[in-house]
């Protein structure tokens, strides 16, 4: 019969990298230690020591070095990896398979919004009750992330 998984409470050691300092049972539990710590946060499952990668933990240099060997941990590269560190070595942003973009507009022509927060205002920001129409020339992507977000972006993704 297998354990179940609890939480555990990871602390920042670096930017992009966390370490594993506690297991606790429950999740509440785990959220009530890591409150008294500054820069942690609670993870499900994981031994103590464990480190975790938050950021992509290959660097250009080093994929570059490894596209040089052709080889990781003595066995050579396929495809994928040749394809995926041929990116990462020439500063191309990998993005994170996890997140699924779907695309919703292909065209953004403009945005409507209003300010909700304390701003500086002149009698026009008044005027038109703080509402500010952003008209894009450049027309970007209107993305929806799996967590139901929007991003809009003029980059190609």
């Amino acid at each position: 019969m297998r354990k179940t998984v609890g939480y555990s409470v990871a602390v920042r050691v670096k930017p992009g990298l966390y370490q594993v300092i506690t297991s606790q049972g429950s999740k509440a539990a785990a959220r009530r230690y890591a409150s008294q710590i500054p820069d942690a946060r609670v993870v499900r499952g994981g031994k103590v020591g464990r480190r975790i990668y938050t950021r992509n933990p290959v660097t250009w240099r080093k994929a570059r070095t490894i596209l040089h060997h052709g080889k990781v941990r003595g066995r050579k590269l396929t495809e994928k990896q040749r394809r995926y560190f041929g990116a990462r070595a020439s500063g191309y942003r990998v993005r994170n398979p996890k997140k699924k973009l779907v695309l919703i507009y292909g065209a953004v022509l403009s945005i409507d919004a209003q300010k909700t927060q304390v701003h500086q205002c002149d009698g026009k920001c008044k005027q038109y009750k703080h509402r500010y129409r952003h008209v894009f020339r450049t027309r970007p992507n209107m993305y929806g992330l799996k967590n139901g977000d929007i991003l809009i972006t003029s980059r190609t993704l």
